[in-house]
């Protein structure tokens, strides 16, 4: 069994330290007010505020160190210690992943660059989910996981630090992205079956897709076109599949975060190329879906 290791792990930001530690001194001023009229004296009250001050910097201090957020080759989790006698953790193991998001909630959340973290398990029935908030540098962190998420679990796991994570260099020409990228989509259990769009593919399409279906033409014009089938308990899109733009109805590009290329995005082309392209799968139900997954090389 290959042994988990920690390949990232950060606190929460400052901002919640030090929001946290003002509610408590902010909560004590009453107790500061009464003390100053029991004993009268702004000496001695000055001296218990800066113990107290003291006091509850080195407290909260302890625990937010002792808190942290952290990722392995085996899932992502977050520690909290909130007292002496009190702490608690929770975790998500990538093979439950269903999706992630991240956020900013407020105004001082922008301007702070402080962030709430979110995924959805695939066993949860409901929305709820991994969330964890104020985190900082959250795009280094999105990154990272999404990387280790499009790895094959078996790959994932022998993995020792951040640099195998990107490490590159093994794969620089087209023909090995392609097999690097379309084996983390093959890792996807609800992946049913897959080819690689040829020209002539792509000349069929730009002749008989649907007008409304922007992307779908895109697609053509990308380096690497994977046709991909998908069964009825594939995870939620990334984005809408659909709007209404004034009385216009528009199919757009939905990206698809298993694999972290420029530009990758998914599309679902209209039946008569759907038709067309189940031709040429080797499995595919009558409930399976295609999709167009996309990407440019640099």
């Amino acid at each position: 069994m290959n042994k988990e290791n920690i390949l990232y792990k950060t606190n929460r930001h400052p901002f919640f330290f030090w929001m946290q530690t003002f509610k408590w001194i902010f909560s004590l001023l009453m107790i500061w007010i009464a003390w100053y009229f029991i004993f009268d004296s702004i000496s001695v009250l000055l001296i218990f505020m800066i113990l107290t001050v003291l006091f509850i910097l080195l407290y909260r201090k302890i625990f937010w160190l002792n808190s942290y957020f952290y990722i392995t080759n085996k899932k992502i989790a977050l520690k909290v210690r909130n007292g002496f006698f009190s702490e608690y953790e929770m975790n998500l193991y990538f093979s439950q992943i269903k999706d992630m998001a991240y956020s900013k909630n407020n105004l001082f959340n922008y301007f702070l660059d402080c962030w709430t973290f979110f995924a959805r398990s695939s066993w949860s029935e409901d929305d709820s989910g991994f969330t964890v908030n104020y985190i900082p540098k959250v795009k280094d962190i999105f990154n990272i996981i999404s990387q280790l998420y499009s790895i094959p679990q078996e790959k994932r796991e022998k993995i020792s630090s951040i640099e195998d994570i990107f490490n590159k260099d093994v794969i620089t020409t087209k023909e090995q992205i392609t097999k690097y990228e379309l084996d983390n989509l093959l890792s996807i259990r609800w992946i049913i079956d897959w080819y690689v769009l040829s020209d002539n593919d792509k000349r069929f399409i730009f002749e008989n897709e649907e007008d409304r279906n922007h992307w779908v033409y895109e697609t053509i014009k990308r380096e690497v076109v994977y046709c991909i089938t998908h069964d009825s308990i594939f995870r939620d899109p990334d984005a809408p599949i659909v709007f209404k733009y004034w009385n216009k109805v528009i199919f757009p590009a939905i990206w698809f975060h298993e694999i972290n290329r420029r530009m990758v995005v998914s599309s679902s082309p209209w039946m008569q190329v759907h038709e067309y392209l189940i031709k040429k799968l080797k499995v595919f139900n009558k409930d399976d879906a295609t999709l167009l997954v996309w990407f440019d090389l640099n």
